[in-house]
Order: C-alpha cells, then sequence, then structure tokens
C-alpha cells in the first residue's frame, strides 16, 4: 500500500493477480473455500496463500 491505495500495478503478474482475487470475490468463497484450492510453488500466490491463512487465523 501505498498514500492507502494498493500498487499491486507494479508487478509483471497483477493482471493475473487480479484476475485471482476478483475470481475469488465472484465466487463468494470463504478463506476456508479458498485456502483448499492449490496453490503452486514457487510462486507469487503463495505469498497470497500466507496473507490468507494469517487472515483467517485473526477471524478465530
Amino acid at each position: 500500500m501505498r498514500n492507502g491505495k494498493c500498487v499491486i500495478k507494479n508487478y509483471p503478474c497483477s493482471n493475473y493477480m487480479a484476475h485471482l482475487l476478483s475470481w475469488m470475490i465472484a465466487e463468494d468463497l470463504s478463506l476456508d473455500d479458498i485456502l483448499e484450492k492449490p496453490f503452486y510453488h514457487p510462486t507469487l500466490e503463495e505469498g497470497l496463500r500466507t496473507a490468507f491463512k494469517h487472515a483467517r487465523r485473526q477471524l478465530e
């Protein structure tokens, strides 16, 4: 975040990440649903998976 705005657009895979996030939102997936999906190694998505795991822990 920079000045309260997401700066993911600076990453080469930002369109792909935006697609993943919008797909998760459109499907109304819970954190548990998301974390049941495969995350491939090593990828930027693993960082997203870690963030979802932290979010789930905070909600418990």
